[in-house]
């Protein structure tokens, strides 16, 4: 679980799990702010509970879609990938279209379900691949990764 959205008669706490990278967090932001705008009243009325994915799917999905089109709607989406020509999608176009053509900051996952709800890649064309890994491969380590800045890091906050 990486987020959570509670509220009772008086108060509204949504709740995000530690150490998540920037992405997720933002996603998981927005996804509680549709359950805030659009089901603060049947999570009250106990109609909505937490952790029962299959019991809200219809509202879990509609938070997650919600979320998508609220960080990169998909006419900017469908937009900047045709700047990348049309052609076979491969790990190392996703990782091209991240780094230099995404104006949102989202996940490499979040791109791969949008290119396969676009009908652009298979569903498990690319299970088991670690985007950030090559990333680093093609890009090199980024600085806050680097050993000489982690360690600065630590000598400045002990």
């Amino acid at each position: 679980m990486k987020a959570i959205y509670m509220c009772d008669e008086v108060d509204v706490s949504v709740a995000i799990r530690i150490g998540l990278p920037m992405e997720p967090t933002l996603f998981a932001l927005v996804h509680e702010l549709k359950h805030h705008w659009a089901d603060q009243e049947l999570v009250r009325a106990g109609y909505v509970t937490c952790g029962d994915y299959n019991q809200n799917e219809l509202v879990e999905k509609g938070a997650e879609v919600f979320a998508a089109e609220f960080i990169y709607p998909v006419a900017e989406f469908s937009d900047d990938i045709k700047s990348l020509g049309d052609g076979k999608w491969d790990v190392d176009k996703i990782i091209r279209f991240k780094r230099e053509v995404c104006r949102a900051k989202v996940s490499y996952t979040f791109v791969r379900k949008r290119l396969e709800r676009l009908g652009l890649v298979s569903r498990d064309q690319f299970d088991g691949v670690k985007f950030q890994k090559r990333e680093e491969e093609i890009y090199g380590t980024p600085l806050y990764k680097q050993r000489w800045f982690r360690d600065r890091r630590r000598a400045r906050t002990s």
